[in-house]
């Protein structure tokens, strides 16, 4: 039994060994946006209560699980027609780009300006 665990792990070290640059960007890639993505959650939903009144925060929440998750087979339909029309690296890039744009609305709004997060009118 020991022979087959150190035949696995000496396996998963020369995979490890043979990556490329690419595959070494493409994990590092991953780690980052799953950090990014904690954060940016833990942030957007502590700014959507604090601004949302209490009484309405099951709507607002209950809203935004609605949107986020019903666009998510509307994406896949999408990427998957693009990938078979224009192709997979130039749905990739349309993917990319896609994402990247999804910052500028925040950019362009007031919510970079927050520093301090408002007390609530009513309890």
């Amino acid at each position: 039994m020991l022979r087959i665990v150190n035949l696995s792990t000496w396996a998963v070290k020369r995979r490890i060994a043979r990556k490329s640059r690419a595959d070494c960007l493409l994990i590092a890639g991953g780690f980052t946006e799953s950090f990014a993505l904690m954060v940016f959650y833990s942030t957007q939903l502590g700014v959507r209560q604090a601004l949302t009144p209490a009484r309405l925060q099951g709507r607002m929440t209950g809203s935004m699980r609605f949107l986020i998750q019903a666009l998510v087979p509307v994406g896949s339909i999408v990427g998957g027609t693009l990938g078979s029309t224009i192709g997979l690296r130039s749905t990739l890039w349309v993917g990319a780009i896609g994402s990247l744009s999804g910052v500028v609305p925040i950019l362009l709004s007031r919510i970079p300006a927050i520093r301090a997060i408002p007390e609530q009118a009513e309890p």
